[in-house]
């Protein structure tokens, strides 16, 4: 295990935070979409904020901007495919800071999910609640806004950890050499030393002078 990945958010701390948010997104959503069927008449817009913003009851078969109108099962099982590919990113991400854009994420799609399952005309092919006018350029929902902001925070996330995976990478050779330096051990030391010197006795010198005189 990495140092990164040790100091990084625990699988269940990172659990954790995803399931907050993707809840909290989840009933925004669903509370919305209810007051919108409530609230608002089938085509008539309401002003919000002038005409820039206006809200307008529309049941989406596709996905966004209306697209795939005639193929509603293929979002139906692509949520699916992209709830399975969050929980994967979840599992590999080690901060607590990423579980929290994929929780967003999530609770955005299974937001959308549960009106395919629930909503007419049938299961899985049920049309999406939207009521959010951005200028009769497109119609979209609470869930929707919730799932800009979490792939915009997760691309951020993304970016930052760029840098630190880099300079990880850089350091594996330099931990590699220092590594294969080995200290040098006491025999390469007692090799290197100096031989000592064997010292004669003086009364041994001082026979052999006198013998020479």
């Amino acid at each position: 295990m990495s140092g990164a990945r040790r100091l990084g958010a625990s699988l269940r701390g990172r659990i954790g935070v995803c399931a907050i948010l993707a809840i909290f997104v989840i009933l925004s959503d669903q509370v919305t979409k209810a007051w919108a069927l409530d609230s608002l008449h089938n085509g008539r817009q309401i002003p919000l904020l002038g005409d820039f913003i206006t809200l307008q009851l529309v049941h989406n078969p596709g996905a966004a901007f209306s697209l795939g109108a005639s193929t509603t099962w293929f979002f139906t099982l692509l949520a699916f495919v992209i709830l399975a590919l969050l929980a994967y990113g979840l599992w590999r991400m080690n901060s607590a800071s990423s579980a929290g854009a994929i929780g967003l994420l999530m609770g955005g799609a299974i937001g959308n999910l549960i009106d395919r399952l629930s909503q007419p005309p049938s299961f899985g092919q049920g049309h999406v609640i939207d009521f959010i006018n951005y200028t009769d350029f497109f119609v979209g929902n609470i869930a929707d806004i919730w799932i800009v902001i979490g792939a915009t925070w997760l691309a951020w996330e993304l970016m930052r950890s760029l840098p630190d995976e880099q300079n990880l990478a850089s350091a594996a050779p330099l931990s590699g050499l220092e590594s294969e330096a080995e200290p040098r051990d006491d025999a390469d030391e007692v090799h290197d030393a100096p031989a000592p010197q064997t010292q004669v006795p003086t009364d041994v010198l001082e026979a052999e002078v006198t013998a020479h005189e």
